[in-house]
């Protein structure tokens, strides 16, 4: 055995033990192992980094582009109301027409997209037919990842495996060539799932009322600032009581006249405040100094309507840039417009004891105190995704038809073998630019960089498999 070919399999071992142990985030570990060839002599530089020009990483990249366009457009609108009158009919036929519209969907489009796409409508489902979220929430996610399978384009690792058959010399694989095994898949799984998986799903307590769902345990109080109180005269945001009994001001009144709640609002003396507080700083506030209390009382959704706001649940979405951050540091208040995070949901831990300074992961339900013109905006923050107080989206024939016609475009001219899947691809991506089905700005968002790095980096490790006994690049003239 040569040193260049113990130098592979050592960095693949690594490789292999920073996969599992997640100690890096996969995109991070496929570009280090990238760099740890190109260190070593194993892969030259241009090498090192020709899968980020591979067929296969265009292609994946211009899919994420053309499925964010179909979602985007409102096409897919009648899709939810078809489930939401299929699911108050009945359980079992609505579980059957998600997985398969699921499936049906994601052979073309993104199964992220899908899911984000799908996600509000089936709770809101869950909700109108009394079943818990999970019965249908996991289906949704197993018929996404099996009608992914059916096609080339349906998912990434489908087009990376025909973009490597084919720098080796083999036919690329066609767009519905995997159709046959991978039908036979989605109909044992969507079998399997109906008549025994169904049994297996968690049935997780189902809650009308959101602050109960969350277990707030606060309450709901009104304070009085008098004259003497030291957060007279200085902004909310960095009052005293904001600041240090992490406090949340649901309402300002000023001579009997309701004020608008947002950061930089000076406060003065006579203000009436009603605050959320926790139980275990309840009675840190009996005793500040300058402020009066009122009778307090359990907190409950109705306190969020009588202050004009409502209650909404969004989960953070993939690759958002709220990842690895706290509340505090995005300054979640002030960029959202004054609306406020009561709890945050971590898989099945519920975070309501200073919510601001918890460090934020993808997946994370937040629980939002919003009115309706703040919850119009946090429906247009893409890191965020409102999975509850779902709004239809308005369909605009003009913007839909371009977008479903290049889709088809691109579907049938791959299939047909017109064009190269990356040259059609590519093409269906300019022409939505210049006809307005995305705008340039959003190209950039709706890419997952973490996939597209991770695909370059995966394709300089099968670089490295092949040609093992490379000498070391540095020392050759």
């Amino acid at each position: 055995m040569t040193v260049e070919i113990i130098i592979v399999l050592g960095i693949i071992v690594l490789a292999v033990i920073l996969f599992v142990t997640e100690r890096l985030s996969i995109d991070t570990v496929a570009v280090l192992i990238m760099l740890l060839f190109v260190l070593t002599g194993i892969l030259t530089p241009v090498e090192g980094l020709a899968g980020f020009s591979n067929p296969a990483t265009i292609t994946v990249a211009s899919m994420f582009i053309i499925s964010s366009a179909i979602s985007k457009s409102g096409a897919l609108s009648s899709v939810g109301i078809a489930l939401t009158r299929i699911g108050r009919k009945n359980y079992l036929l609505c579980l059957l027409s998600l997985m398969l519209i699921a499936a049906g969907l994601s052979a073309f489009i993104n199964d992220t997209a899908v899911v984000a796409l799908l996600m509000p409508v089936v709770i809101q489902v869950s909700r109108d037919i009394k079943v818990s979220p999970s019965k249908l929430l996991i289906p949704l996610s197993f018929g996404s990842l099996l009608g992914g399978v059916c096609t080339l384009i349906g998912t990434s690792t489908n087009i990376l495996v025909s973009g490597i058959a084919q720098t080796q010399g083999e036919k690329p694989i066609g767009m519905f060539e995997l159709a046959p095994a991978g039908l036979c898949f989605l109909v044992v799984g969507v079998a399997y799932m109906f008549f025994v998986g169904r049994h297996l799903l968690p049935s997780r307590k189902l809650s009308e009322n959101l602050s109960e769902e969350f277990d707030l345990g606060d309450y709901l109080t009104e304070i009085i600032l008098l004259p003497d109180s030291p957060s007279v005269g200085q902004q909310l945001q960095k009052s005293g009581l904001v600041r240090d009994l992490d406090i949340e001001v649901m309402q300002v009144t000023r001579s009997k006249e309701k004020i608008q709640v947002f950061p930089t609002l000076i406060l003065k003396a006579n203000d009436v405040l009603k605050v959320r507080i926790g139980v275990d700083k309840l009675k840190s506030l009996k005793q500040e100094k300058g402020v009066k209390l009122k009778s307090e009382r359990k907190f409950r959704d109705e306190d969020m309507r009588m202050s004009h706001s409502k209650l909404y649940e969004a989960i953070i979405t993939p690759n958002s840039y709220m990842e690895g951050k706290s509340l505090k540091e995005l300054d979640f208040r002030s960029y959202n417009h004054g609306a406020s995070v009561l709890a945050i949901r971590h898989r099945d831990e519920i975070l309501h004891q200073k919510p601001t300074h918890v460090k934020l992961s993808a997946g994370d339900v937040l629980l939002i105190g919003a009115n309706n013109f703040q919850a119009g905006k946090l429906r247009q923050n893409e890191d965020l995704l409102i999975i509850s107080q779902t709004e239809r989206s308005h369909f605009n024939y003009g913007k839909i038809i371009p977008v479903l016609l290049i889709s088809l475009g691109v579907i049938v001219t791959a299939a047909t073998g017109l064009m190269p899947i990356v040259v059609s691809a590519l093409a269906g991506v300019m022409l939505l630019i210049m006809l307005g089905g995305i705008r340039i700005e959003e190209v950039y968002k709706v890419i997952d960089w973490k996939v597209i790095f991770m695909l370059a980096g995966v394709l300089s490790m099968g670089a490295a498999l092949k040609k093992p006994a490379l000498p070391n690049f540095w020392l050759t003239t």
